[in-house]
């Protein structure tokens, strides 16, 4: 994690009040951390902070994607998406699933981690075993947070996991919840009174 550094006031650039530098430095620490050989030429799925669409193609080139000022070219190759070098954003990106405030970092983390187990059904990058997964996080005014992730060693394909327990590849689908739902997961020591505004 990084948050603003001088830069982003002191040298009048647009570029630096969306997140260019922190997410730069963020990027080499977090790569870093992530130990010899876990390097961007092994990440094979990315979701990054595309709060708008030109700030995604800032990212390419802070997270380290592509060479400084050839974004273009990346998306050119095809590069940022299925077929080519990374998929970024398989889940569609922030602006398809209305940017949900707060939520967004971990969802992100939710993201790649079903993509790294391979559940991510019609969404799956294909080939990313053994890959790495990169998380890219913006919150302005400001922090980024840039997480490298992988499959533990222990994993295991077509073992037990989340997806039994909702009944649906919760990845790459959407279904209400119940009353029964909730009933069956609530605390014991619920709140009947907030429980008593959603709308089942």
């Amino acid at each position: 994690m990084h948050t603003d550094g001088p830069v982003t006031f002191e040298s009048g650039s647009a570029i630096e009040v969306v997140g260019f530098d922190m997410t730069r430095r963020a990027a080499e620490d977090a790569f870093a951390q992530a130990g010899e050989g876990n390097n961007r030429d092994n990440v094979g799925v990315v979701e990054l902070h595309d709060c708008f669409a030109a700030n995604e193609l800032l990212m390419y080139d802070a997270l380290g994607l592509c060479k400084s000022g050839e974004a273009h070219k990346l998306v050119d190759a095809g590069d940022n998406t299925y077929g080519g070098k990374y998929v970024i954003n398989p889940s569609g990106g922030l602006e398809a699933k209305g940017h949900p405030l707060g939520a967004t970092g971990l969802g992100m983390h939710f993201y790649i981690t079903t993509q790294l187990r391979g559940w991510s059904g019609p969404m799956q990058a294909p080939n990313v075993t053994g890959k790495l997964g990169l998380v890219h996080n913006v919150g302005l005014g400001g922090a980024v947070v840039v997480s490298v992730l992988k499959r533990p060693e222990f994993w295991k394909d077509g073992g037990k996991d989340g997806r039994d327990r909702v009944g649906y590849n919760h990845a790459c689908e959407c279904k209400p919840i119940t009353k029964a739902d909730v009933d069956r997961i609530k605390a014991v020591s619920h709140s009947k009174k907030l429980l008593g505004f959603a709308k089942l």
